[in-house]
């Protein structure tokens, strides 16, 4: 029979046992040892909403060096998609292509985020821009 709450044993001190028992009592395991933090917010960036990848918010505010008031935000989705246009021209033009053609090929970049935004969106039922 397992104890209902740990116990010290004749050392004083709880048993592995007893911690594992106390943590699947406790409602704020997810699963043993794993803590939840009341303080975390829900990741709201389209590829985790979508189950598509798991990227975290502070992943994408760290690669495209936006505001981190946007962890957690639904606005975060286009803002990194405004950064990551950005990054496409200075990428294109740093390879060589006029300011113009870079802005055009930035443009396709961005269509094809767009449109993989919008499966998303009609696959999941959820809106992400």
């Amino acid at each position: 029979m397992k104890p209902t709450k740990p116990t010290m044993g004749m050392t004083g001190r709880m048993s592995t046992q007893d911690l594992d028992d106390s943590a699947s009592n406790n409602p704020l395991m997810d699963e043993p040892h794993k803590p939840k933090r009341p303080f975390e917010v829900e990741d709201q960036n389209w590829m985790k909403q979508s189950k598509l990848a798991g990227i975290t918010d502070r992943e994408v505010v760290n690669a495209f060096k936006l505001d981190e008031s946007l962890i957690g935000n639904k606005k975060i989705n286009t803002a990194a998609l405004n950064a990551a246009f950005s990054l496409s021209i200075e990428g294109y033009k740093h390879q060589g292509y006029s300011k113009s053609d870079a802005k055009d090929l930035a443009k396709i970049d961005r269509e094809i985020a767009l449109q993989q935004i919008k499966q998303a969106e009609e696959m999941t039922g959820k809106k992400f821009l």
